[in-house]
């Protein structure tokens, strides 16, 4: 990977929200789901702060793993306070505090192999602790992220064992029915139930076989670890000024 050198920007001014953020809400089997369009104020910086880097592999030295032979699958993980306006926006909206400050971002690329097999296979449907926010970063506006019914015949999402994602990550679609597809674009945040619903990134066409890596910010949010006073709809103008200051 070649590095390129960032354009001088203003530390303070890369991470500001949007100031004239507009929040949709969708209630969907009894649990809200936030959509921001334009979410940060200067979304090019913030990605290539985020991914203009090397990016550890994800899961690096699981047992029977096939990332970096079939795909490639990478995560930032490292604590960053600079996101925490973006953090705090959406703990107030969904009442929940967050389960980490790290930024956190998942890249990913296939192969073209038939070990990807798309057409028959959803990718690893699985339930995080709480709410979960994402940030899209590609242009493309299909291969969004899927929800998924609990009520699935898939024998891994029953097992209790510690089983590998990477080692069979792509799941037969007759064991699971898609509740709704989240469709993605630059810049735009959403924000639904990771613990309600088993949800993955959703795969639906060939896009990123090429030379494109799909590429999200992700937020966590804990469920047992509610606000006390949760904003009935996320920061005003005033808190969201003194954040971005």
């Amino acid at each position: 990977m070649i590095l390129r050198k960032s354009n001088f920007f203003s530390p303070r001014k890369i991470f500001k929200l949007n100031p004239h953020i507009q929040v949709k809400t969708e209630t969907f089997q009894n649990s809200l789901i936030f959509y921001v369009d334009n979410f940060y104020a200067n979304p090019e910086e913030v990605e290539d702060y985020l991914f203009n880097r090397i990016t550890p592999m994800h899961k690096a030295g699981s047992r029977f793993s096939y990332n970096g032979i079939y795909f490639t699958d990478r995560r930032l993980q490292q604590p960053d306070f600079r996101f925490f306006a973006a953090n705090k926006f959406m703990s107030d909206l969904c009442g929940q505090n967050p389960l980490t400050y790290k930024a956190v971002t998942n890249v990913i690329r296939f192969k073209d192999h038939s070990f990807n097999n798309y057409l028959e296979n959803y990718w690893w449907p699985h339930r995080d602790r709480g709410y979960n926010g994402i940030v899209y970063f590609n242009e493309e506006k299909l291969n969004g992220t899927n929800l998924y019914s609990l009520d699935n015949s898939d024998p891994i999402m029953k097992s209790t064992k510690n089983i590998c994602e990477h080692s069979a990550p792509w799941r037969p679609k007759d064991h699971y029915r898609i509740l709704k597809s989240l469709r993605p674009s630059y810049n735009k945040m959403i924000l639904f139930d990771g613990w309600q619903f088993p949800h993955a990134m959703n795969i639906c066409n060939r896009h990123y076989f090429s030379k494109e890596d799909r590429k999200n910010q992700a937020f966590f949010y804990n469920k047992d670890n509610l606000i006390k006073n949760p904003a009935e709809a996320g920061l005003n103008k005033e808190e969201l000024n003194n954040i971005n200051q």
